[in-house]
């Protein structure tokens, strides 16, 4: 079952508050982890959100003014103390390379991390694997800025009761989406004739904060934490959303994290 989040470690912009971190946002997607402008204190914000930096996969950085920046050399320093074993790729305006040097040997420390550097040339994808896609578009502000989209490649929804019609279960089912079709008993499946097309997910950071400024909601508002779920609790058969069961699934939720 795919698991879709987005933590947000601060609003604030130029000046932090006392309830509000400069920016830092974590975009939990599945087995990847993005982090988005790590600003000055985003390492302590981490460890109130109970996420570590082992669970972060990429860092995209949307430009370099201090609060949507300073926090990569604490986050840098803090990979490498808990030996984080994976490569993250660190994305950024070409045009800030300095200050991403900066920030990364900011003071001294043994450095054992596994930070590799993608500074964007332009606008377009700037990475792709087998289930996504990142892409890369200007943003109009003084200093040359990106905003992302990550994006989920189409793929199919299996219908269990024409799977069974069909005679398709266990391992076969997995056989049938990776070739496509299957002889069953001396007939052919096709995987079309057993699942629907199911459009990839998309996720546009400035999106969603564009959406929630726009229908006035306060910057100070702004959710700390935004999970893509698949279907709500309802009250019957009325659609309306049961709140009670919606806060029992969000505590049941929070306590397995903590384990």
């Amino acid at each position: 079952m795919s698991s879709r989040e987005i933590i947000a470690l601060g609003t604030s912009s130029q000046v932090p508050t006392r309830y509000r971190n400069h920016n830092g946002y974590l975009l939990r997607w599945d087995e990847h982890g993005l982090l988005f402008d790590p600003g000055e204190g985003t390492q302590r914000q981490m460890i109130y959100a109970e996420v570590t930096v082992t669970q972060v996969t990429k860092i995209l950085v949307t430009h370099f003014h201090g609060d949507h920046c300073l926090g990569l050399a604490g986050i840098s320093q803090r990979i490498s103390l808990d030996r984080v074993p994976h490569e993250i790729q660190v994305h950024f305006p070409r045009s800030g390379r300095k200050y991403y040097d900066r920030l990364r040997k900011a003071s001294i420390y043994h450095d054992v991390s596994r930070l590799r550097p993608c500074p964007i040339e332009g606008p377009g994808v700037i990475d792709e694997g087998p289930k996504l896609s990142l892409r890369a578009a200007r943003l109009d502000h003084a200093v040359e800025t990106y905003g992302y989209r990550l994006q989920e490649r189409d793929g199919r929804t299996m219908l269990p009761d024409k799977l069974a019609a069909a005679g398709v279960r266990g391992p076969a089912i997995k056989r049938l989406i990776q070739e496509g079709e299957l002889e069953v008993d001396g007939r052919v499946v096709r995987l079309e004739d057993v699942s629907v097309p199911k459009p990839g997910q998309s996720f546009a950071f400035q999106e969603m904060v564009d959406f929630l400024l726009e229908k006035q909601i306060a910057k100070y508002k702004l959710p700390e934490r935004l999970e893509v779920r698949g279907e709500l609790p309802t009250v019957g058969d009325s659609g309306k959303i049961n709140k009670e069961d919606l806060k029992k699934d969000i505590a049941a939720l929070l306590q397995a994290e903590k384990g």
